[in-house]
Formats: structure tokens, C-alpha cells, sequence
């Protein structure tokens, strides 16, 4: 339990940290699978993907995928 509360954190921070340093974007997929799971968790997570630009897999990206 404590290393799932602790990777908690530490994801947490590394989102608050990231923004001033990388261009954060999303996959659908991304959106999707964050919509999932504990209604008040899924929406904590989507509301942190809210203001990223999603961008759509592309044929190089669908390569890499497989």
C-alpha cells in the first residue's frame, strides 16, 4: 500500500513539475483510460489532462505501438 501512495506522489509531482519544463500533450487513449476507475480519481485525472493538446496517433506511432 505504502509504494502505490508513494508512486501517487511522486506522479503527482513530476505532472506539477513537467508543465514548466516539457510540452505535455495526451493520446485519446490516454483521455480514455484516465475517465476510468474511481469517479472522483477519474475526474482529478482528467481535469489534469484538460489543458494539454491531444494529439491523434499517426502512422509512425502506430508502428511503434506494435
Amino acid at each position: 500500500m505504502f509504494s502505490v501512495l508513494a508512486n501517487q506522489f511522486a506522479t503527482r509531482d513530476w505532472w506539477r513539475e513537467a508543465r514548466a519544463r516539457f510540452e505535455l500533450v495526451a493520446s485519446p487513449l490516454v483521455v480514455q483510460e484516465a475517465g476510468v476507475g474511481d469517479p472522483q480519481a477519474a475526474r482529478d485525472r482528467l481535469a489534469t489532462l484538460e489543458s494539454l493538446a491531444v494529439i491523434h496517433p499517426s502512422d509512425s506511432s502506430e508502428v511503434l505501438v506494435r
